[in-house]
């Protein structure tokens, strides 16, 4: 039952990002305002001064 459910969520999840296309990305404006947060160096594996 619980496997039925994961496939079948899978599977609607997948077909609606392919339906909805770019609309799956757009942002509300108030959304938009809240301020951003840069990851953190140690997290992206770059290190401040390395190329």
């Amino acid at each position: 039952m619980v496997l039925d459910a994961t496939v079948i969520r899978a599977v609607l999840v997948a077909a609606t990002v392919a339906m909805m296309g770019m609309w799956n990305w757009w942002l509300p404006d108030q959304a938009a305002k809240l301020p951003r947060v840069e990851p953190s160096p140690l997290r992206s594996g770059k290190v401040h001064g390395s190329p």
